[in-house]
């Protein structure tokens, strides 16, 4: 896993820049479809994994992101504007994988936040299997990685993405800034555990879930 700091993985750390009634909106927009692109299930999925690891942890993501106080509330509204952000990178083929992290919320001598738990979504267009579904369901965090937990999500962009196209993903086109927050992660001793994903006729997650061999 990359350091935060790198241009291999960006994780969001500015606000909304959209008024209460232009999310709600938007979420309306996106929330009810009846028949989903490959794009919009492949971020459903990683959106599920979202909130159950948000709600297990009790963790104010509204807060975190400096959303305003009406919507920080809701922590289901902000995953769905989150979910938007990332469809909307899968859809133009910005990126190449997501982040989920829990850490501690201290640093290390290092400077480092310890990696707790970590799920690492590959994003696969190219060779996909047909039809197979979701498989192996949800994400399923030892237990003690979710007490005082920070969390952290984040992205890795597609080969070739320059500055200028990275600069671009932010608000009006996105809800969110996505930079950069300046962190670096310590992931040593982190080993797979358990493995699912999606499979769809035109995109693939591949989802691998790590920890550290004394939190399971």
């Amino acid at each position: 896993m990359s350091a935060a700091g790198t241009s291999a993985v960006t994780y969001i750390t500015y606000g909304v820049d959209h008024t209460e009634s232009e999310a709600e909106a938007a979420v309306q927009d996106i929330a009810y479809a009846d028949v989903l692109t490959a794009t919009e299930a492949a971020a459903r999925f990683i959106g599920r994994d979202l909130r159950h690891l948000v709600r297990e942890a009790r963790y104010p993501l509204g807060q975190q992101l400096h959303a305003p106080p009406e919507m920080a509330k809701d922590d289901s509204v902000i995953v769905e504007l989150l979910m938007h952000d990332i469809e909307r990178m899968l859809r133009q083929n910005l990126i190449s994988a997501a982040h989920l992290l829990l850490t501690d919320e201290e640093v290390n001598a290092n400077d480092q936040r310890p990696v707790r738990y970590y799920a690492h979504y590959e994003v696969r267009r190219d060779t996909v299997r047909s039809g197979c579904g979701v498989w192996n369901d949800i994400v399923k965090a030892p237990p003690r990685t979710l007490i005082s937990a920070d969390f952290t999500l984040g992205v890795s962009w597609r080969g070739g993405m320059t500055r200028d196209k990275r600069r671009r993903v932010r608000p009006p086109e996105y809800f969110f800034t996505w930079l950069p927050d300046g962190r670096n992660y310590d992931s040593l001793g982190q080993e797979p555990y358990r493995f699912g994903g999606l499979d769809d006729d035109l995109t693939r997650i591949i989802r691998v879930e790590y920890t550290r061999p004394g939190y399971i």
